[in-house]
């Protein structure tokens, strides 16, 4: 009988103990998944650039922060129906912003996840560049809907937004 109760019990707290797990695992994988690397524009080369902060609003709301390694490398997860805005700036440096949009996945495509990886920002040194119309978005990644995967495009410059309403 002592043994029965003994396999028992080590079975509830088998299941007790696995339950948190097995309930997390899916919650992984149903979300986009992002990394790249920031490096220093320069005239001839770009450098990786380390101590980068990377600020992550969802919804105008600051849901993360990280800061980049020794190689410039980042990643993070971002959950699925938010917009985020990745701020990308260091001290002496034009902070840059990606715009993310997570909306649109369809439902049967967000239990598996996406990933959205090695794209590079180039953050340009103050001294190098005065205008601080430099401080800007430099990307927009969403979800396209006609392809079936995350895309990205560049916002209109000033020049190109006069044009169109030409």
């Amino acid at each position: 009988m002592n043994r029965r109760k003994l396999l028992h019990c080590t079975l509830l707290l088998f299941l007790l103990v696995n339950i948190p797990v097995f309930s997390q695992t899916p919650d992984f994988y149903s979300n986009l998944k992002m990394d790249g690397t920031v490096v220093v524009a320069a005239d001839t080369t770009t450098k990786p650039l380390k101590g980068v902060t990377i600020n992550i609003l969802a919804d105008s709301v600051l849901d993360q922060s990280y800061c980049t390694e020794e190689d410039g490398f980042h990643k993070f997860i971002l959950e699925f129906d938010k917009e985020y805005h990745l701020i990308f700036s260091k001290k002496h440096f034009h902070s840059k912003t990606i715009v993310v949009n997570t909306h649109n996945v369809p439902v049967e495509e967000k239990q598996f996840g996406f990933g959205y990886g090695g794209y590079k920002v180039e953050l340009i040194r103050k001294e190098k560049l005065k205008d601080a119309t430099q401080n800007s978005q430099v990307g927009y990644i969403y979800y396209d809907t006609l392809g079936g995967g995350f895309n990205h495009k560049k916002p209109a410059t000033p020049l190109e937004d006069r044009s169109a309403t030409q």
